[in-house]
């Protein structure tokens, strides 16, 4: 029987600019160790661009604009093909496909992964507001964060003896 080639990637990564990354490439329905592996990536204004094919430690090529930035290797035992962006840029923001040859001269793409890079920047403390309730009917009041990087931030809220954690991705929280 004839097992599935699949090549699994994360849809999304998010890198900082200078720093390093690691994008990876699961792989089931064959046997990594037998096969040559790419890795691509397509931004706007460049297309499709090769980056890496990769066999062995022994035989491997690089795109030559790449080469003294980026890595690959294949994890047997997890049946994984990474690809490792040193020093990253804000340009190498782009989609990252893994590849793998099919039938000759075809290729079996994974789904890509969308990288995104971030600029370096320092860690800022939020500024934070307490916004009272309107009038003495509503209960209701509002707690304002602003100015803060990272973004990942989680809030916590107390209102007389109830604490409530913030929701990050919707932003907001009630204590009921």
């Amino acid at each position: 029987a004839h097992s599935e080639v699949l090549l699994t990637q994360p849809e999304e990564e998010t890198g900082i600019a200078g720093q390093y990354l690691r994008l990876t490439c699961k792989t089931s329905g064959f046997d990594l160790n037998a096969y040559t592996m790419y890795w691509y990536r397509r931004s706007p204004g460049n297309g499709l661009q090769w980056l890496v094919r990769y066999y062995t430690e022994d035989s491997k090529y690089f795109n030559t604009e790449f080469e003294k930035r980026v890595a690959a290797y294949k994890d047997l035992t997890n049946n994984m093909f990474t690809l490792d962006i040193r020093r990253l840029r804000i340009s190498d923001h782009a989609s990252y496909y893994c590849a793998r040859p099919h039938d000759g001269y075809k290729l079996i793409f994974g789904g890509g992964t969308r990288l995104t890079v971030e600029p370096k920047r320092d860690s800022s403390e939020p500024s934070v507001y307490i916004l009272p309730p309107y009038d003495s009917d509503t209960k209701n009041a509002a707690c304002l964060a602003t100015d803060y990087f990272p973004q990942n931030v989680s809030m916590v809220v107390a209102a007389g003896n109830k604490k409530q954690k913030q929701d990050k991705s919707k932003g907001l929280l009630s204590t009921n």
